[in-house]
């Protein structure tokens, strides 16, 4: 099922906002260069590889100067457009049917980052897409809305706030998208092409950015301890690394 007309409108307009927001606030930074350096650990020199939900571009930016060539899609014009200044190669494209893609491949490697693949309704065809995309033994780097956080539930009852995770629509730029919590498990159960390598939390000891939440000793520790079990499984993101069975 294609991504909704409403979630692509709010998408376009937030493009313009969102390297002001996102793109410069520390925690968000400091979590987004933990992604990276996974992706480091996992792609293979100078292998071509997918920024599937590239936003505006920052970790495509990020991966060519790694050495990577790469081919950042995703569903919004405006975050396309946006991250065209920055990246040599971002196409407009449907996470939920990757197919087109696959004439560039097979890829070396791919990377989803920050929920691109909460927005969808389903991961049947992200999968199948994406299966048909990478060779054999390349990983995939895949990050998601958690369902559970508790350092976010906390400190919203500090201030006297409802836990939101059960909420099935976010607020974009005024408008409401609509969002799937997801665990790192349930991203492993969907994607039956792929092995289980890694999962680990992101933002499991500090409130969200969009919270106030910064860095200092706790994300410094976090790092640590984040692919502990149970720890794994209660981050604001889970992120997840696949690799391609034969």
């Amino acid at each position: 099922m294609p991504v909704p007309s409403e979630t692509l409108h709010a998408f376009d307009r937030h493009a313009g906002t969102y390297v002001a927001s996102w793109g410069s606030d520390p925690l968000a930074r400091s979590l987004r260069a933990r992604v990276l350096s996974v992706c480091a650990r996992f792609f293979p020199e100078n292998g071509r590889v997918l920024d599937l939900g590239c936003g505006a571009g920052l970790d495509a930016a990020v991966l060519e100067a790694m050495g990577h060539p790469v081919v950042a899609v995703d569903a919004s014009a405006g975050m396309v457009a946006e991250a065209r200044t920055r990246a040599r190669d971002a196409r407009r494209g449907d996470l939920a049917a990757l197919e087109p893609l696959v004439p560039d491949g097979p890829f070396d490697g791919a990377l989803s980052n920050f929920g691109a693949l909460n927005c969808l309704a389903d991961l049947d065809g992200f999968a199948r897409g994406l299966a048909a995309l990478l060779r054999p033994g390349a990983h995939a780097v895949l990050v998601v809305i958690n369902r559970w956080c508790p350092a976010e539930d906390l400190t919203l009852l500090a201030r006297f706030r409802r836990p939101r995770r059960h909420v099935r629509t976010v607020d974009v730029e005024g408008m409401p998208v609509a969002l799937r919590y997801l665990g790192g498990r349930e991203v492993e159960r969907a994607l039956p092409a792929f092995e289980p390598v890694h999962r680990e939390a992101l933002g499991a000891l500090v409130a969200p950015p969009d919270l106030g939440g910064r860095p200092g000793r706790r994300t410094r520790l976090e790092p640590w301890i984040a692919g502990w079990p149970v720890i794994r499984d209660l981050g604001d993101h889970s992120l997840v690394v696949l690799r391609r069975r034969p």
